[in-house]
Formats: C-alpha cells, sequence, structure tokens
C-alpha cells in the first residue's frame, strides 16, 4: 500500500505579509523546541520556505498558528478576518482560514533498507564483516586534493538536493549555492578547510566504494579533548576550528559530514548505506587507534535533518542538550551504555588493521 500523502499548506499572501510587518515570526530556536516536544521531526529550511510563501507541510502551519494565536495582534488580525469569529480557538480551522487550499505529495518515507535505521542489528552484521570482509578498497581513501574535492561536491550536492523545496528539482551546482546560502560558507573556503584536514589526517574524509564506484563519502575530524568539549557544551562551532584542534591519535572525534549519491545514480539503498557504516568505523579506528589509549572513545555528531537524527538515535546516539554554536542544529553524542558494540567493532577492527597478518 503506498503511503498517505503529506499534506502541504502555502500562507495567504496577506498573512504573511501581516506576519512580517508585524515582526511576530516566532524565533528558530521557539519553533524547534515546540517540535521537539511534540515529537514531530524539525527541519528549518522548511520552517524558513514557509516564510518566503512556498508550500510546505501542514504541521508548519500548525505550529506557527499554535505559536502565535494567543498573541494580542494575532487575536486583533483573526477579528478583522470575515471569517475569524469561526476560526475561534480551533487551530485547525485557523489554519484552513490563513493558508490557501492544500496541495498533496507523496510523503517521504525512510528506507527500510537503510543500515543506519537497523541499529545494533546491523552493527553485529557490520561486526562479522570486519572479520571476514575486504577492509580497505581502492578509492576508499583521498589521495590527491582533486580526490578531496570529489568528496567536498558530495556532501555539498546532497545536502542541498536534501534542503530544496518539495517537488523543487535542483542542477547540482543550483544545490550548492542552496547550502552556500544557508550555511554562509562558500565552496570554495569549505574546500580550503577540508584540505587542510586532511592534509593533517589523511582519514577525515573517505570514500564509501561499492564494484570500483565511490557511492558515498564521510568527513571525521580528530579533535583535542578541549575542544571537544567546547563543542558538546555548544560554546564552539566546529566552523571556528583550524589544524591547531586536531590531534592524532585522537579519542575524541566529530562527524561532520555524510554524503552520498542520489537514488537517480545509485538506487541500492541498502549496498550504500552498508558501505557508508563501514567506512565511518574504518575512520574512526584509524583516526583513534592508540595502542596505550586509557580514555573511553567519544564521538560526536549533528542532527541536522530529521533523517539523521533517527539514523543517530539508533545506533545509540542521545542528545546533550545543546546546539552547535551559532545554530539551533542538535548535538548528539554516543552513549556508552546504549551503543556498546561501537567500541566493542572500533577495537577488534584495530586489531585486525594494526596486526600483522601472521599474528591473527
Amino acid at each position: 500500500m503506498p503511503p498517505a500523502p503529506t499534506q502541504l499548506r502555502v500562507l495567504q499572501e496577506e498573512f504573511r505579509s501581516f506576519v512580517e510587518s508585524s515582526d511576530l515570526w516566532p524565533a528558530y530556536k521557539k519553533v524547534e523546541n515546540f517540535f521537539n516536544n511534540e515529537e514531530l521531526g524539525y527541519n528549518r529550511s522548511l520552517f524558513v520556505a514557509m516564510k518566503r510563501g512556498k508550500p510546505v507541510p501542514e504541521k508548519y502551519v500548525t505550529a506557527l498558528v499554535a505559536l502565535l494565536r494567543d498573541k494580542p495582534m494575532m487575536k486583533e488580525y483573526l477579528a478583522s478576518k470575515a471569517d475569524g469569529g469561526k476560526a475561534g480557538q480551533s487551530i485547525p480551522a485557523i489554519v484552513e482560514l490563513l493558508t490557501e487550499s492544500p496541495v498533496a505529495r507523496p510523503a517521504l518515507t525512510v528506507h527500510l533498507s537503510d543500515w543506519f535505521m537497523r541499529g545494533l542489528d546491523g552493527l553485529v552484521s557490520l561486526f562479522t564483516d570486519f572479520f571476514w570482509g575486504e577492509l580497505v578498497r581502492k578509492g576508499t581513501i583521498c589521495r590527491t586534493e582533486d580526490d578531496v574535492a570529489k568528496a567536498v561536491d558530495m556532501i555539498l550536492i546532497a545536502s542541498g538536493h536534501y534542503l530544496a523545496q518539495p517537488g523543487e528539482m535542483l542542477s547540482d551546482e543550483e544545490a550548492v549555492r542552496l547550502v552556500e546560502a544557508i550555511t554562509k560558507i562558500s565552496r570554495q573556503d569549505y574546500l580550503e578547510k577540508v584540505v587542510e584536514s586532511w592534509r593533517f589526517a589523511s582519514w577525515s574524509i573517505a570514500f564509501a566504494v561499492i564494484d570500483r564506484a565511490r557511492v558515498a563519502c564521510s568527513r571525521v575530524l580528530p579533535l583535542t579533548e578541549t575542544v571537544y568539549e567546547d563543542i558538546r557544551s555548544g560554546q564552539r562551532s566546529i566552523d571556528d576550528c583550524t589544524i591547531q584542534d586536531f590531534v592524532l591519535p585522537s579519542r575524541s572525534l566529530f562527524i561532520d559530514a555524510i554524503g552520498e549519491k542520489s537514488e537517480s545514480e545509485y538506487p541500492h539503498v541498502d549496498k550504500r548505506s552498508k558501505q557508508q557504516l563501514r567506512t565511518l568505523f574504518l575512520q574512526f579506528a584509524y583516526l583513534s587507534y592508540n595502542e596505550h589509549a586509557r580514555q573511553p572513545l567519544r564521538i560526536l555528531s549533528l542532527a541536522g535533518t530529521p533523517t539523521y537524527m533517527k539514523r543517530a538515535k539508533k545506533l545509540g546516539f542521545r542528545s546533550v542538550g545543546a546546539c552547535m554554536h551559532g545554530t539551533d542544529i542538535a548535538i548528539y553524542e554516543m552513549n556508552v551504555r546504549e551503543a556498546t558494540f561501537i567500541p566493542m567493532i572500533i577495537k577488534e577492527l584495530q586489531r585486525r588493521l594494526f596486526t600483522p597478518a601472521e599474528s591473527l
């Protein structure tokens, strides 16, 4: 059975102008808190799209109405509308009053074949693969700056297509420009940062390779303990980090970005996502290996989209209660009590990587 359609809404231009001119738009943090409390799943870019008069899932308009309906200026506006009295205090009625006719689109679904969503079951299978499977495939590591540039483009293009409005078809160049506009960081500036960290730690960026094709990539940064704590507490942004903030080996890692080819380019989600996990664990193993280490391994990630949030939770990551400095993006950390398989897999993987073959 196909999934039920998701209803899209567009704010009436008159109401949108009223909210804009009255400076009634709620703060992004307040909107995010509303969504988190209601467990609705939040994407800031869609709230921004609503402000710009674009069609968005109905829940964004519902949230806006819920946050504004008790404000005096909002009550006056509703009272001035011919149908305002009928709306009363009913949020659905107010949504109907203040939006254009709804438009339906197929609901976004999470692929059951996404290995990140399999949680511990997926990690158990991954554990077996690391004992018997091929570890580092040709093309996994970036050997040249051109390789790094290709990885950066994959990350930016994937991010841009995700941030695009529902039904909006962007070219790869448009997708990159969208990310630049939202993050306020140019592709060239980001590339220079990634190249710098790659020169310091070659495994900080790597590709997931299937049949000699690079289908995804990921960037993991080896942080000093002090910088890790600053980022974890929301006092510092990863974008502000320089080469002085990295250390090898590191027991404090940060998953900065994951990029992947679209399903139209590579439709096998199960194969791709499984290889993405393998690549991530290889990066964890290489960047953190220290045979004399006594500190526990720590890993931070970001919940920049609902999908990434679900993936992180499935793998045993939990919110630390802070956001990346200067943003409203929640920070997640590996919970050692729940994600017990992660350090175990990394340790066994390091044993295979760094023990002479004749000793295995």
